[in-house]
Order: structure tokens, then C-alpha cells, then sequence
């Protein structure tokens, strides 16, 4: 279907924002149009945003957007500071009429009217994931739908009697002495050393679920993996006296009940990076 420059505007900035990686667990991989001509950009992994970039943008008649970047991100991302090769980047772009139907994490399935498909990687060279080659951006999302099993999100609507264990016995919980416990077993399982793991997290910006996926290993199958090796570390706390069994306890129940958090603290074993357990 052939579009006018302004039917093209209308449609990029007429959606909150454009996702790519909807696939993935606990991603993050998005850009916004703004009706004013600016927009931002942004990528993180593991609870936690990698890069937010401000942009303006230009659509020429050939199909493509030129974008200017600038400024420095509004939070905590990784620091984008403007120079003359990062100013600008011209990138071709496709835009496909849907229906659309993306298979998310947790047999969660949405449907999306539009794809945005780029020519290349739209970020400034170093501030995009490390895989360059996600270029799809779905918009317009049309209708969500539950397959069989039910999210565990949804699960999770329902109140639940647990409650955090108390702030003295995370730090416990965390004790080096007993976290290469639980290291050295999650990187046994993914056939990689703990130093490889914390490299790719420390200075490639990986979060573990994508160092996971990059060995073979999807979500659903590391998180047993995770739990096994949280579990064999609170064993060794509970039998040296750093912990009760039912502090031990409360944290399963908590962890268990949420594969974010228990990613999200796992991750923090390796990469030494502050655990937010608020979500």
C-alpha cells in the first residue's frame, strides 16, 4: 500500500511506542514518535534501562527517517552524549500492514495492526542491544488474548499471604561466602564459567535471560535452573546458621511466585549491580 509522508507520521507516532523482542522475557527494546517531531529510544534488560536516547526525526519520500540525536537521557540509562558521527543516522524502513500475531513470554499472545521494519539498527552505534539484527517493531496493538495456560502475571492478581522476609536477612541472603553457590551452579547449567557471565553482564550490557537464550536456553527452562541453585545456596545458609528455615521459606515463597525477581536477584550474583526487588 503506497502512503503519504503524513499517513506515515500519523501511523509511527499514532501508538504509545514500537516494540521489538516481544518475545523475550524481561526485555526491553522501544522507539517513540512524538507528533512534534522528537522521540526517544530506549533499550534495557533485566529491570533495569540500558540506554534512553532523545531524537528528532525526519520521513523522505524514499522511505526513510533521518534521526538527529540528542541530549543526555532523562534516568539512570547508560550516558549518551552527542558528537558529530553519533548526531545523525539515516536508516530505510518498511512499514507492513498487519494482523500481526506475537507469542510473548508465559504463553501470553498479543496481536499488533502494523510492523515497523528497519533496514538496519536505528539505535547510535554501542547504546542498541548487542543483537543488531532485531529490526521488527510491532504498533498498534490490536487485541490480547491467554493461550491455554494463563500468564503469570495473571496469576499473580490474586492476593498472596507471603511477605518479605526481613531487610537483615537479605544481606545474609546475599553473603558472597554462599552465593558462588548458587553462581557456580547456574553457569554449570548454561556451559559457561562465572567470569564469562559476569563479563557479558558487567560490559556488554547482557542480562542473564539473554545470555541464557544465546547458549540454547530459553525462560522457562532457566528459571528451574535458577531456583535449583537459590535453593542449594539457602540449604548451605540454613546448615552454616546464617538463616532459619523459615526465613528460608519466606524467600521460595517469594522468588517462586515471581520469575522477575528471582532473575532479577540471580542476575545481581554475578554482576555485583544493586537488586530491586520494588517491582
Amino acid at each position: 500500500m503506497s502512503r503519504t509522508i503524513r499517513q506515515i507520521r500519523d501511523l509511527l507516532h499514532g501508538t504509545p511506542r514500537w516494540n521489538a523482542g516481544l518475545h523475550w522475557y524481561d526485555f526491553l527494546l522501544a522507539i517513540e514518535f512524538r507528533r512534534d517531531g522528537t522521540g526517544e529510544m530506549m533499550y534495557g534488560v533485566s529491570q533495569a534501562v540500558r540506554s534512553d536516547i532523545n531524537f528528532w526525526y525526519e520521513i523522505s519520500a524514499d522511505m526513510q527517517i533521518q534521526f538527529e540525536f540528542f541530549g543526555l537521557p532523562p534516568y539512570g540509562g547508560k550516558l549518551f552524549e552527542t558528537t558529530e558521527e553519533r548526531a545523525l543516522k539515516t536508516v530505510a524502513f518498511q512499514l507492513l500492514d498487519g494482523p500481526f500475531v506475537i507469542d510473548k513470554p508465559y504463553h501470553h499472545q498479543s496481536t499488533y495492526r502494523y510492523l515497523l521494519r528497519f533496514a538496519s539498527d536505528p539505535f547510535p552505534e554501542g547504546f542498541g542491544p548487542p543483537d543488531t539484527s532485531l529490526l521488527d517493531y510491532y504498533g498498534w496493538v490490536r487485541d490480547v488474548s491467554l493461550g491455554s495456560k494463563p500468564p503469570v502475571g495473571v496469576q499473580q492478581l490474586a492476593r498472596q499471604p507471603h511477605r518479605r522476609p526481613p531487610a537483615f536477612t537479605f544481606s545474609l541472603f546475599l553473603n558472597p561466602t554462599f552465593t558462588a553457590i548458587a553462581t557456580q551452579q547456574v553457569a554449570s547449567a548454561l556451559h559457561l564459567t562465572v567470569e564469562q557471565i559476569t563479563s557479558k553482564m558487567v560490559k556488554a550490557n547482557y542480562g542473564l535471560s539473554a545470555i541464557a537464550a544465546d547458549q540454547g536456553i530459553l525462560f522457562d527452562q532457566l528459571y528451574p535452573i535458577e531456583q535449583q541453585a537459590v535453593s542449594a545456596m539457602l540449604d548451605a545458609e540454613i546448615k552454616a546458621g546464617y538463616i532459619r528455615p523459615e526465613e528460608a521459606t519466606a524467600w521460595k515463597n517469594l522468588f517462586w511466585d515471581h520469575p522477575g525477581k528471582l532473575d532479577n536477584v540471580v542476575g545481581s550474583m554475578f554482576s555485583g549491580w544493586p537488586v530491586d526487588l520494588s517491582f
